[in-house]
């Protein structure tokens, strides 16, 4: 039956009956499962049955204090928005909503009476409304929301039976909000690693086959990295299960805290002391600095020594024979080389998908080669270091390095130091004047050149630290002057340092720069990782 409301200037629908307002809205979330979904329709069914002119659906969030607007319907404000992303409220500034979620108790409020809460009618004016209604949504035994509808002046004020009403509306938005969170924590969970808190195996190739699928029409390359814990049967049968526990989740914080510095990066635990990176359009280099930095994450954040061995490589979706598949097995083949050589390192899979990279060529004089970018350069370190140089001493292996790239940023003289155990004064045991024909080393034997740590504190607590870089500048006024010094005595303009250290004794790996070299500073992070990657694997197998 057609009816106007009291005050009312027009026709409107016809109100649903109240008897059948809680059936209705059951109907109508029967079939979402989403909690977004589940609001919506609740939400519109709402409003239809109450009434109303709008209504909103919120949150309460007891930690902050605050009430978060999920959802608005029917004539929303002009600052009001259907799904809003910002529109907070604290609770201390409604004092009827505080008593709602204390005692459950529903308010309603109108402008044209005197005892209208303040805090209301100040609402109700800025949205063009007389009067508005709220009623807790109450989930298990907590309140979690609430409902809030509103009426303009051509409306009847909402009375004590509108309230009931809206409860019973209120109790079945309740079920399906419960039934939407289950289902949402039983899809977490199927995706979950429960240990870390990572995304599982399942999660992990559905991410690959996606990134796959959504590049293979563009340029952008994606890059995987696999992980290994390395002894983890060792640490549970010495130290137990939940220490082999606690290096898991320490294994999966690294990561976690390594991939800060990268954009776009999936990490998985795939199964026991396995994890994986992946990383969207970005180049084998990127995925060797993320499995470096969780190295230096581990040893700076663990007390025992945990450690892990990963495996690089990189696909271009956009050839066909690139897929899930061959990554995988690409970065497996690379971590089970890095597993081999005893752990505690990266290795890579070439450029072209395979488990070979070109080595680099280790002689020739200056500006013999055609210039060459920073990841080309330190693939084919790593790669060198991985295969050819596998079994060498540290020194030939920091010869490489420092070679390699002296050519690439035009230095004019590369020089190793070593710092014994105990020892406060820096040796030196091999040279290379890059100027010269022959680039090849020069290993100091006699006569060493010898500098005492102490006088210069830069450089003292890189090396004492047994790991970093450090870059000076002849023209910083800024820099020690001690290391100023030096420059101009030695006739260079600039030095980039890196150390490598074992458990014996520490190397000291600096590249001099003159007029010639090209943004010395630009090479410190890679020279630094490179460096790293050359310290020989000092455990056995895990």
């Amino acid at each position: 039956m057609h009816q106007v409301l009291p005050g009312g200037t027009g026709s409107r629908k016809p109100r649903k009956p109240a008897r059948d307002a809680p059936a209705r809205v059951a109907a109508s979330v029967a079939a979402a499962t989403r909690l977004e979904d589940v609001l919506e329709a609740a939400a519109e069914e709402a409003l239809a049955v109450s009434g109303a002119s709008s209504l909103a659906i919120s949150r309460f969030d007891r930690q902050t204090g605050s009430i978060q607007t999920l959802i608005n319907v029917g004539e929303v404000g002009p600052r009001e928005e259907r799904f809003p992303t910002e529109e907070f409220y604290a609770m201390s500034d409604w004092p009827q909503v505080r008593e709602l979620i204390e005692n459950q108790r529903p308010y309603t409020n109108d402008i044209r009476t005197e005892d209208c809460d303040p805090a209301a009618a100040g609402l109700l004016k800025r949205s063009g409304q007389t009067s508005d209604i709220g009623v807790a949504i109450v989930v298990g035994d907590e309140v979690w929301g609430e409902i809030r509808a509103a009426r303009t002046a051509a409306q009847r004020p909402f009375a004590a039976e509108d309230a009931l009403l809206l409860a019973d509306v209120a109790s079945q938005i309740a079920v399906a909000i419960e039934r939407a969170e289950l289902l949402s924590e039983m899809s977490r969970l199927a995706y979950e690693d429960t240990l870390t808190g990572l995304p599982n195996r399942r999660a992990f190739d559905a991410r690959l086959a996606q990134s796959l699928d959504t590049t293979a029409t563009d340029s952008d390359v994606v890059s995987l990295l696999l992980c290994d814990l390395d002894g983890l049967k060792e640490i549970n049968d010495e130290r137990g299960h939940e220490a082999g526990d606690r290096a898991l989740q320490d294994v999966a914080k690294a990561l976690t805290s390594a991939s800060g510095h990268e954009g776009k990066i999936f990490l998985a635990r795939l199964a026991g002391d396995e994890f994986a990176a992946l990383i969207e359009g970005a180049d084998l280099v990127s995925a060797l600095k993320l499995g470096a930095r969780a190295l230096e994450e581990l040893q700076r954040t663990t007390s025992s020594s945990v450690s892990i061995s990963s495996g690089a490589a990189m696909t271009h979706p956009q050839r066909e024979e690139d897929g899930p598949s061959d990554l995988l097995r690409n970065a497996d083949a690379a971590l089970y080389v890095a597993k081999r050589l005893g752990g505690g390192r990266v290795c890579s899979a070439g450029e072209d998908g395979g488990s070979r990279q070109p080595e680099i060529d280790l002689h020739g004089s200056r500006r013999a080669q055609a210039p060459r970018s920073v990841s080309s350069t330190l693939n084919s370190l790593i790669a060198a270091l991985d295969s050819r140089l596998a079994q060498a001493p540290l020194l030939d292996r920091l010869e490489a390095v420092a070679m390699g790239f002296a050519r690439l940023g035009d230095f004019a003289y590369w020089s190793i130091s070593r710092l014994a155990p105990g020892n406060e004064v820096l040796v030196d045991v091999s040279a290379g004047d890059n100027r010269a024909h022959d680039a090849g080393p020069v290993r100091v034997t006699v006569g060493n050149e010898t500098y005492r740590l102490a006088d210069f504190p830069v450089t003292q607590r890189v090396v004492l630290q047994g790991a970093g870089f450090f870059f000076i500048d002849r023209s910083d006024e800024h820099a020690d002057r001690a290391e100023r010094d030096l420059l101009h005595e030695l006739g260079f303009q600039s030095v980039v340092g890196a150390v490598a250290a074992t458990a014996e004794d520490a190397y000291l790996m600096e590249l001099y720069g003159d007029e010639q070299t090209v943004a010395p500073w630009k090479l410190a992070t890679s020279l630094r990782l490179a460096a790293q990657a050359a310290v020989p694997p000092q455990r056995p197998l895990g």
